[in-house]
Parts: C-alpha cells; sequence; structure tokens
C-alpha cells in the first residue's frame, strides 16, 4: 500500500482503527523488513516473520495506537517539523479536525483533515513523510 493511498483511507475513516494503525507501523516503521502482522487476536500485538511463522525468535510487541491518540500520532511527525491542532466544533461535521506539520528550511507546510484529531495529525505526518522524500 502506498503512503496515498494509506492518506486516503484515513480520510475517510469514521474513527480510531486497529487495521489502519498496523497500516501506518508498516507503511512508516518497517523498512524493508517483512511486514509487521497481528500477533494476538485482540489487535494488541504484533509479530514479524523473521524466521519461520511461529518461531520462537521472532519479534513480538505491542502497537501504538496511532489513530487514537495524539501522542503516538506525534512520534509520526518527522524529525524538523513542527504540528498543530485545531478542533472544529460543527463546520464540517465529517471533518471535525485539523493538523498541520510545518518547517521554516525548507519553508514546508501540510494539512491533514479528519474526525478526529489524532488521525488528521497521522495524515499531516505521513504528509510530512513525502516532503522530507522528495527533497
Amino acid at each position: 500500500m502506498t503512503i496515498d493511498e494509506l492518506i486516503e483511507r484515513l480520510e475517510k475513516a469514521a474513527g480510531s482503527d486497529r487495521e489502519l494503525d498496523l497500516d501506518i507501523l508498516n507503511a512508516t516503521l518497517n523498512g524493508d523488513a517483512p511486514d509487521w502482522k497481528w500477533h494476538d487476536r485482540w489487535r494488541e500485538t504484533v509479530t514479524q516473520e523473521i524466521y519461520e511463522p511461529g518461531a520462537s525468535g521472532n519479534p513480538v510487541c505491542s502497537l501504538d495506537a496511532f489513530t487514537s491518540s495524539i501522542d503516538a500520532a506525534m512520534a509520526l511527525v518527522p524529525e524538523g517539523f513542527d504540528y498543530g491542532l485545531t478542533h472544529r466544533k460543527a463546520t464540517n461535521p465529517t471533518m471535525k479536525a485539523n493538523a498541520q506539520c510545518w518547517t521554516k528550511a525548507p519553508a514546508s507546510t501540510v494539512w491533514g483533515d479528519a474526525v478526529t484529531p489524532a488521525i488528521a495529525l497521522c495524515i499531516a505526518a505521513l504528509r510530512a513523510r513525502q516532503t522530507g522524500e522528495t527533497e
């Protein structure tokens, strides 16, 4: 999945979503390693099948709740970028929050609109990461 496809899914999200959290992890923090997959049925821990499925050496960790936690979403903002959040009352019932990420050198600002501040910040942070990749 591309970052643009992930952003599109985040913009359509009705609220926090653990599947989107996993997709964010794989899109941003995974590099060339195997994709992270669910390790438990409660969608709390993930694993990478570095060796073979179920091998005891495979890493297992908890998954940040990027789409429900502003703190977790802040971790996605690239170094050198500042960020801001705005919560709207009822101007647009489907997009209640706005986030911005910006940097002064080189000057760049990106936005994210979503139903929650955490998702809006995820969108803006993903766009900021794209900006950093193209420069």
